[in-house]
């Protein structure tokens, strides 16, 4: 892991790097949900077989992994390798499920055209957005 445990394991949701690939479409997006760190391949569109994706959510690929003894609670490779056990690891993989691309491709039409990549420009606007998205997301419905 890259990113300091000590400093992000406290907070209820954070993306701190969207990376794109290089040869293929995908970003590669990395973060903190729930106090577990979380990897996963987004996609801005659905795949060609639905059983590549977490139901429907346009994620070929999570881990997540508990911090203190960096052990592996869920991995999907399209198709589930570790299933969550524990109520908090189905609750995140749930709420990554649901929202993690329309996070990531919040500013669809700023994409660079041809490609699967947003533009820089474009990428810190949408990182700077994803925490009052968010926050909506989170509101209980009145």
């Amino acid at each position: 892991m890259k990113d300091n445990p000590k400093l992000q394991r406290h907070s209820m949701f954070t993306i701190t790097d969207i990376e794109p690939r290089r040869y293929a479409p995908g970003d590669w997006v990395t973060g903190w949900i729930y106090g577990f760190y979380f990897q996963a391949l987004v996609f801005f569109e659905h795949a060609k077989n639905p059983d590549w994706e977490i139901a429907l959510s346009r994620i070929s690929k999570l881990e997540l992994r508990e911090p203190y003894h960096d052990r592996v609670i869920y991995s999907w490779d399209r198709g589930e390798d570790v299933p969550a056990s524990e109520f908090g690891s189905q609750a995140a993989v749930e709420f990554l499920a649901t929202h993690l691309a329309d996070l990531v491709y919040v500013h669809e039409s700023k994409r660079n055209k041809g490609t699967n990549a947003i533009s820089s420009t474009s990428r810190g606007s949408a990182k700077s957005t994803l925490k009052d998205l968010f926050i909506r997301l989170m509101r209980p419905v009145a």
